[in-house]
């Protein structure tokens, strides 16, 4: 029998197609762990012009693995989610599946689980007309956090908050303020209302740090500790650089009770989904607050980086799912 054939696929740099990007490095303990689990791991460096070039290496794989983000460099991720869905139609295993991505990684995610324990009050925008109606009077009760349904690294995710004759708007992706009207607010969200986008709006929690809790499919694989960007003044994102601590790290052991007990199989039932379903890599980023964990967001697309625990963690999951394919 032939040893299953498993791609790891990243996207290359558009502007350098010939110039390793860090995915590479970053990836090669998959590699290796994929290797010594009896698999046949092969990259592929993926480019939004050349699908025809992925299909051929997608056609014969019995597992892709997959990191790329959902909005990169002006980039998104219609093409390839189409070849995914081609691969996973013809046999192969995907992680993550575009499927399961507009599932559960989305911000909407928030808003469908609000009512399990790592939920607060959030609400969902599906329109400018709906956020024109609603959003006022939620952000006369305190500030709020606006996220785009699809997004990454903090971009357009803006906190909120009222003063006299305007609001004061702050940037995650680099903790910049302005002072902005109703209107201007109503300006710069609108592109995310564009083809069928929607508005996230959660309750703004007053964080001493984040958690990132690393999963394989409904288990708990290790943790990343992050510190806001700066311990004085009005920070509201985090630092890029995490502490990372495998799944038995004492600090965050009720983390990982409530995540394999709970929350997780509630995110499977919110979201009709089986624990099969679940991508081998993913990870739940959880502010740390006065009132517990509460849920920021979901990461499926690409998470990177990652515990020294992942890689084998990762091997062992595919080699479980190829062997219950056949």
């Amino acid at each position: 029998m032939d040893t299953p054939k498993v791609i790891v696929m990243w996207r290359g740099d558009r502007a350098a197609p010939d110039v390793p990007t860090r995915y590479g490095e970053r990836l090669a303990p998959v590699m290796d762990a994929l290797r010594d689990a009896g698999l046949a791991p092969q990259p592929l460096v993926y480019f939004d012009a050349r699908p025809d070039e992925a299909r051929r290496q997608l056609s014969d794989a019995a597992a892709v693995l997959v990191w790329i983000n959902p909005l990169a460099d002006g980039e998104e991720r219609t093409t390839v989610n189409a070849l995914l869905s081609e691969a996973a139609h013809a046999g192969a295993y995907v992680s993550a599946h575009p499927d399961v991505i507009s599932k559960m990684g989305v911000k909407g995610v928030l808003f469908d689980t609000r009512a399990l324990g790592w939920g607060s009050d959030t609400e969902l925008y599906a329109t400018v007309a709906d956020f024109d109606a609603r959003f006022p009077a939620k952000l006369a009760s305190g500030p709020r956090v606006l996220k785009p349904n699809r997004g990454n690294d903090g971009r357009e995710v803006l906190k909120v908050t009222a003063r006299a004759g305007d609001m004061l708007v702050q940037h995650a992706f680099d903790d910049a303020e302005e002072g902005m009207s109703f209107k201007a607010l109503r300006a710069r969200l609108a592109p995310a209302f564009a083809n069928g986008g929607r508005v996230i709006d959660q309750e703004f929690h007053a964080a001493r740090g984040m958690v990132r809790c690393y999963m394989c499919a409904d288990r708990v694989i290790g943790f990343g500790e992050q510190e806001l960007r700066r311990k004085q003044g009005a920070s509201f994102a985090m630092n890029s650089a995490k502490a990372m601590h495998g799944a038995d790290y004492a600090a965050c052991a009720d983390l990982r009770e409530a995540m394999e007990s709970n929350w997780a199989p509630g995110l499977l039932r919110v979201l009709d989904m089986s624990a099969r379903d679940l991508p081998v890599l993913w990870d739940a980023d959880f502010l740390l607050t006065a009132n517990g964990y509460r849920l920021c967001e979901i990461n499926v697309s690409c998470v990177s980086p990652f515990p020294a625990t992942a890689p084998a963690a990762i091997a062992a999951a595919v080699r479980t799912r190829l062997g219950d394919r056949r």
